[in-house]
Parts: C-alpha cells; sequence; structure tokens
C-alpha cells in the first residue's frame, strides 16, 4: 500500500491530475461564492446569499399585500361591514407575522397536507382574536382559498428565483 502511494505521488501525471483537482475546486468555490453557480436539490441548497435574499424580500412582499388586500376586501364586504376596522387592521397584523414565520422557515410546499395545516392555523389564529359574534362561515372559505393561492405564489417566487 505504501509502495502504492509512493508510486502515485513519485509520478509526474498524477501531480498534474492533483493539481487540477485543486484548480477545479477553488474555482467551483468561486463561482458559488460570485452567483454564477448554484446548487437547489430537495434537501441541500448551496447559492449566493443575494438571491436568498431575493427570494425572501419578494415573497414579504407578496405577504403584506396579500394581508392589505384581505384586509380591504373585508372592510368592503357587505355581511363583514360591521366590524371594527381597527380589529380588521390588527388581525391582519398577526396574519403577516405568522406568514412572515413561513418565510423564516424557509419549508413552504404546496403538498395538501402542509397546506391545510397552514390554513387551519391561519383560521386559528383568526378565531382567537375575533368574538364569537362577528364569526362568519363564508369567511373560513375565504381564507382557505386565500392562503391556498398565498402559499402557491410564495413557492412559485422561490421557482423563479432559483
Amino acid at each position: 500500500m505504501w509502495q502504492a502511494i509512493q508510486e502515485i505521488l513519485t509520478n509526474s501525471n498524477s501531480w498534474i491530475t492533483l493539481i487540477f483537482l485543486l484548480l477545479f475546486f477553488i474555482i467551483s468555490i468561486v463561482c458559488v461564492k460570485t452567483g454564477l453557480i448554484s446548487v437547489n436539490t430537495e434537501k441541500v441548497k448551496i447559492s449566493s446569499k443575494d438571491k436568498e435574499q431575493r427570494v425572501m424580500r419578494e415573497q414579504i412582499s407578496l405577504a403584506r399585500t396579500f394581508c392589505l388586500s384581505a384586509m380591504q376586501n373585508i372592510l368592503k364586504d357587505d355581511i363583514m361591514r360591521n366590524i371594527d376596522p381597527l380589529h380588521v387592521e390588527r388581525v391582519a397584523e398577526k396574519v403577516y407575522d405568522e406568514i412572515i414565520e413561513w418565510i423564516a422557515f424557509n419549508h413552504i410546499s404546496t403538498d395538501e397536507p402542509y397546506v391545510k395545516n397552514k390554513v387551519k392555523k391561519v383560521q386559528l389564529l383568526i378565531d382567537t382574536l375575533t368574538p364569537p359574534d362577528k364569526k362568519y362561515d363564508a369567511f373560513d372559505e375565504y381564507i382557505e382559498s386565500s392562503v391556498k393561492s398565498l402559499i402557491e405564489d410564495l413557492v412559485n417566487i422561490r421557482k423563479l428565483y432559483s
């Protein structure tokens, strides 16, 4: 075994191969750092920090727009018009905080169990903050369809910038 290692290290072709591999490794690291190359698999993500920040900024912007739009739709609705606007704003801020938490953990998925879990979380959050006399069945359907749509959009943003 030691004799084989000695032959490899004294052979000029093996030194050229080792130098080539070392240069390839260094060039790969530089390309990843500059953002020219990124590796995104289900378990491992190697890319530049700027790209990840851009994805998060876009997702946060979408979350903010979603909450503002939902707040305006609730205040315009005939059935829910009698709800205090300050209460609606407070609930929208709590929902926004919840969505930001999803974005921060960076495991957003369109899988059915994941979507159901997130819809349930938002509905429970709203139910917790809303008095019983202000709850409407149609509102739960609105929240379910809106949160599903939001999750799909958040996943699409990740795909777009990855």
